[in-house]
């Protein structure tokens, strides 16, 4: 549950983000915006960024044993409120740049307690409508906080929350794609194990800001995860897919990297019907024996001392494989 209202400090007391309708914040620039959202996520921390013991638990209490992703609910009480926030996108993409960022707000959203719209041109003034007030929110002299200007009218803060629901009923949604954390824990514990989900959360919590492109980054841990805990390719490739992590052929292109890097080595795993599927195992033993906090500085050390070419050889020829089959690297079991 919600620890607390959420709250925004303002100069001479704080406006509650809460009330029976949607809080409304419209074009609020970076500053705002970060604060916003961490007043959600300090109301509720079992939300935005729940402990690896905490999901693990989730999933040990499940009584259901399907096979698929494990969906994990995100634990908002009734009473929480719901946030719309229609910004300018360049101010969407600085605040939730990076994983963790995104991470945290993909949590809200999935819990239905956020929505994010865009909007083209700035606006005279930012507004934020809540219970009972219309506020202009302005960075305070001291950096601390925010003075604000503040109408309490009841007509008018109806009319001012009435002009702004119907300018945004065609407003486009934000692209956000990155799951929560609850989220990915579930897609992985489901399609892998527990074992699998856990090692890819602490290994991303040892990267404090982490994007695509980084020497080492969040689908680099798929796979360092994947080899640290003997999972099956296909499992990796479909928990990503589920959650809205990545697309089976980017994981494809990933493994073909830790390939070329001597990272990782496949092994066959049988099965009754249908071609082997390919376990993901360690080919340094250095990666299986590191602590979790040294895998991510490994992982960029060794790909690093490989080659483009290396990994271009590797997709080559798997798409040579692939091709010679007649089986679709994306819908097949191990690519």
């Amino acid at each position: 549950m919600a620890d607390s209202t959420p709250t925004l400090p303002l100069a001479g007391g704080t406006l509650g983000l809460s009330g029976p309708r949607p809080v409304l914040l419209v074009d609020p620039g970076e500053r705002l915006l970060r604060s916003v959202l961490d007043a959600l996520a300090d109301a509720a921390p079992a939300v935005a960024a729940p402990t690896v013991g905490t999901l693990r638990s989730e999933v040990d209490a499940r009584e259901d044993h399907a096979t698929g992703s494990i969906d994990l609910p995100h634990p908002v009480p009734e009473s929480f409120p719901h946030l719309r926030v229609a910004a300018r996108e360049p101010v969407l993409d600085a605040v939730l740049d990076g994983f963790h960022a995104a991470s945290r707000v993909a949590a809200f959203r999935e819990a239905d307690a956020l929505s994010l719209v865009t909007v083209e041109a700035r606006e005279p003034s930012t507004l934020l409508v809540a219970d009972g007030a219309v506020a202009v929110p302005l960075p305070a002299a001291d950096a601390a906080g925010y003075a604000a200007v503040r109408e309490t009218d009841p007509e008018r803060v109806d009319e001012v929350r009435g002009r702004w629901e119907t300018r945004l009923t065609d407003a486009e949604p934000y692209a956000l794609r990155t799951p929560s954390r609850r989220a990915l824990f579930g897609a992985f514990a489901g399609r892998c194990d527990a074992d699998v989900a856990a090692e890819l959360l602490r290994l991303l919590d040892a990267l404090p800001e982490v994007d695509r492109g980084d020497p080492c980054d969040h689908l680099d841990c798929v796979y360092a995860a994947g080899a640290r805990r003997d999972a099956v390719n296909y499992g990796l490739r479909r928990a990503a897919e589920d959650c809205g992590l990545a697309s089976p052929a980017t994981l494809s292109s990933v493994k073909a990297e830790f390939e070329a890097a001597g990272l990782i080595e496949t092994e066959p795993v049988p099965r009754r019907v249908g071609r082997p599927r390919q376990r993901i195992v360690p080919a340094d033993d250095r990666l299986a024996a590191a602590a979790a906090e040294e895998v991510p500085g490994f992982v960029a050390a060794a790909k690093g001392d490989g080659t483009d070419g290396g990994a271009d050889a590797a997709d080559a020829a798997e798409a040579e494989t692939h091709a010679a089959s007649g089986v679709d690297p994306t819908a097949g079991d191990d690519a």
